[in-house]
């Protein structure tokens, strides 16, 4: 399911740095609650009995807002049998409190779950940071006060149902989370000296460039994104002719068009804000009119709802849910993940047209 996995890293979180020991993974005791207040339900004092989901987001985030609305599912569903839990972490702002208080009654029912603030960085260091998470939103399942399951909420479904009914495998959790903080730690080296050449480009741009240009990937996409992505961050400071020639030049390939549709993202969001510029990048992408790959019509669907091209943005998630549930070998479940999150942004085009 390497394709899905793209999506997680590449559409759904986003990035924090993350540079402390791991401490917490599946088979470790959960950390204790220590959050400064409850927005909403109930205070949950312990996590020693019984099932829960702390699930962390800020307000922030927008991939956070998408999978709201499903942990809320989750929580009818499982109603008396798990205790899901949003933990507000990693605030922006002068008022905290009166923004994600504010945040919360917006979502109403939409968000029906128990929500609090994190107190300082506790939880984000005591859960996040100690996980070696870097990234929102983030969901842990935790069952008789021992963390069962770490991933992204939107691919929550399978592992929670399996550990209300008993035959989840803790072991084998284990073992899957290990190897892929292994790979993650490969990833993190690799962005260092990516990072080291954006820092570069800086004072020599040229050269900045030409060192992007001799590093050997191979097959390995996800480094072939990393790197394409700091050329476009490079490119993107320099004169406009210039990126919007690389652009153009990278649309031949599905792997590149979703390199340009998440740097659409990106451009479009803070700190840059230039959404003129995103459109004018996805615009490029979906020149052919005949866009097959999913993930790059989730990314046209999110900038064409920015600026309220609502039928485009519809068409553009529905020929992605259409590729989505003829492959979920691919994919994943169509009701599930990536499938689910599709099927919530069609409902929400609809009734904005």
């Amino acid at each position: 399911m390497k394709m899905f996995r793209a999506v997680g890293l590449l559409a759904l979180a986003v990035a924090a740095s993350v540079a402390s020991a791991q401490t917490l993974k599946p088979g470790v005791a959960a950390p204790e609650l220590t959050v400064s207040s409850w927005v909403k339900g109930e205070p949950v004092e312990s996590l020693k009995r019984g099932i829960y989901v702390v699930e962390f987001w800020a307000t922030w985030c927008g991939p956070c807002r998408t999978s709201i609305p499903h942990l809320t599912e989750l929580a009818k569903k499982y109603e008396g049998k798990v205790k899901m839990i949003g933990v507000s972490v990693w605030e922006q702002g002068d008022d905290v409190p009166k923004q994600v208080r504010d945040f919360v009654t917006q979502m109403g029912d939409k968000m029906d779950y128990h929500v609090a603030m994190d107190s300082g960085t506790k939880m984000a260091d005591g859960w996040m940071e100690a996980a070696q998470q870097g990234g929102i939103p983030t969901a842990f399942i935790v069952k008789d006060g021992v963390v069962q399951w770490i991933g992204h909420p939107m691919s929550m479904d399978e592992p929670l149902e399996q550990v209300v009914n008993g035959s989840f495998d803790l072991k084998a959790s284990v073992e899957e989370f290990d190897a892929a903080m292994k790979a993650e730690a490969e990833y993190r080296k690799f962005a260092e000296e990516l990072e080291g050449i954006r820092v570069q480009s800086a004072t020599n741009r040229v050269e900045a460039l030409n060192r992007l240009a001799q590093i050997e990937v191979g097959d390995d996409v996800q480094k072939k994104m990393m790197v394409g992505s700091v050329r476009l961050d490079i490119l993107v400071a320099g004169p406009k002719d210039e990126f919007m020639g690389a652009v153009r030049a990278m649309t031949a390939t599905s792997d590149e068009r979703q390199l340009l549709g998440s740097f659409a993202m990106q451009v479009s969001s803070a700190p840059r804000n230039d959404k003129a510029l995103g459109l004018e990048i996805i615009k490029e992408v979906m020149k052919s009119g005949e866009e097959k790959d999913p993930i790059v019509n989730y990314y046209a669907s999110e900038i064409y709802a920015m600026h309220e091209m609502f039928a485009d943005a519809l068409k553009a998630a529905e020929a992605a849910f259409e590729v989505v549930k003829a492959d979920e070998e691919t994919y994943g479940p169509v009701n599930d993940g990536f499938g689910a999150m599709l099927t919530q942004k069609i409902a929400l085009y609809k009734s904005k047209i």
